[in-house]
């Protein structure tokens, strides 16, 4: 009997083992799968930290054009006041020519009107029509003076112009008085 009841506690502790056995093999399967897991999130973790690094990248070249792109519209910004800066002093200067011949052909007019009236009191026409070649001579010269960029023959025109208009004015006179 004896060899009975060890026998049967030796069946007892090997079930005992066997069943710890199982569950260790159990905890070792559920260690296994844990692993896998582990192994599985780190690939998942190197994975994310590669897009990651490729969305920065991608991030720092988009912020880098749009830096770029607004260096270039800040440039083409500048250039377009600087054209528009140029524009009105040009702007201003043909202001002032305008002004500058509106008063010398006003003055031309005053005069030559002076000049038409001085040859109806002198009655020779060749002392007026000296005297109002004398006077578009001294006009010429200022207008030739004054830095406009108008051309010469823009201001021969003027002044032929000019002529025209006292020569018909003394041709009226002589008709009038006879002279």
């Amino acid at each position: 009997m004896p060899a009975i009841t060890t026998k049967l506690k030796l069946l007892r502790e090997l079930t005992v083992h066997e069943n710890r056995m199982k569950s260790m093999q159990i905890e070792l399967s559920v260690h296994a799968q844990d692993h896998k897991k582990i192994d599985a999130l780190k690939y998942r973790l190197k994975q994310l930290e590669q897009q990651l690094r490729r969305e920065q990248s991608e991030h720092q070249m988009a912020s880098a054009a749009k830096d770029a792109e607004i260096d270039r519209l800040t440039n083409l910004v500048e250039d377009q006041l600087n054209k528009y800066r140029d524009l009105k002093d040009v702007n201003i200067k043909l202001d002032t020519e305008i002004a500058t011949y509106g008063k010398l052909l006003e003055l031309e007019e005053s005069r030559l009107n002076a000049a038409c009236s001085e040859a109806s009191e002198t009655s020779t026409s060749s002392a007026s029509y000296h005297s109002i070649h004398d006077s578009t001579s001294t006009s010429y010269v200022t207008v030739s003076t004054v830095d406009v960029g108008i051309e010469i023959r823009d201001v021969d025109a003027i002044v032929e112009s000019s002529f025209a208009c006292t020569a018909k004015r003394m041709r009226a006179y002589h008709c009038q008085t006879g002279y």
